[in-house]
């Protein structure tokens, strides 16, 4: 009788996990298919994702199916899962930075393109560093959630622009260069794989309250 309610009471912990697990998949997919798929046949519809739109970097694509793995590997319960997780995102961010750093000087870019540039590239940034805190500082939960948000609101500008004013609505601004379906999946990623992030309280207290109703 004991493990029977044991178990009750813990079914809802689990399907928590297996959503958050099924929508990293999911973001990492989505990167994947654009990334070997669209990238590697030259199959223009999959980078641009509508015609006339910005298309998906192939580094970008590449670092959301990192941070997808990195997310994944944050949920399992093993320390090596969480060291593994944390040296991807931690990878992630410094690679990112190293390309910035590296060509900031590159005479052949302009202003306008190196900032369109890291308008993704902020954002990406952000999401890596949200979940090295997830994993190394959880207690700064909350830092990690308002990183997620401040990630997220260039993501959702773009997506509005880009409806609206069926374009870009900033040419050579500093989210020119950031695509429909990287704008898209930044902010799934954001939304979803961290603020919802059952080791952040806030998130996990939310969801088992709304589970339980």
């Amino acid at each position: 009788m004991r493990r029977t309610v044991d178990t009750y009471l813990h079914l809802p912990r689990r399907r928590y996990f297996s959503a958050i697990e099924l929508h990293a998949v999911a973001i990492g997919s989505i990167a994947a298919v654009v990334l070997l798929i669209g990238y590697g046949f030259n199959i223009e519809a999959l980078q641009t994702l509508i015609p006339g739109f910005p298309p998906m970097r192939p580094r970008t694509a590449g670092f959301l199916m990192a941070l997808s793995i990195s997310c994944l590997l944050s949920l399992r319960e093993s320390q090596r899962s969480r060291i593994l997780s944390s040296v991807i995102a931690a990878g992630v961010v410094v690679y990112i930075v190293y390309l910035l750093a590296t060509n900031i000087d590159n005479p052949d870019w302009g202003l306008w393109e190196l900032l369109s540039i890291q308008g993704t590239a902020v954002s990406v940034v952000l999401g890596g560093v949200a979940l090295l805190i997830i994993n190394l500082a959880p207690r700064y939960g909350l830092a990690a959630g308002v990183i997620a948000l401040i990630a997220a609101a260039p993501a959702l500008f773009r997506i509005v622009g880009l409806l609206l004013f069926w374009g870009a609505p900033q040419d050579g601004g500093p989210l020119s260069s950031m695509g429909l379906h990287t704008a898209f999946l930044i902010v799934w990623f954001m939304t979803v794989c961290v603020l919802m992030h059952p080791r952040l309280a806030f998130a996990s207290s939310v969801l088992q309250a709304s589970l339980c109703r």
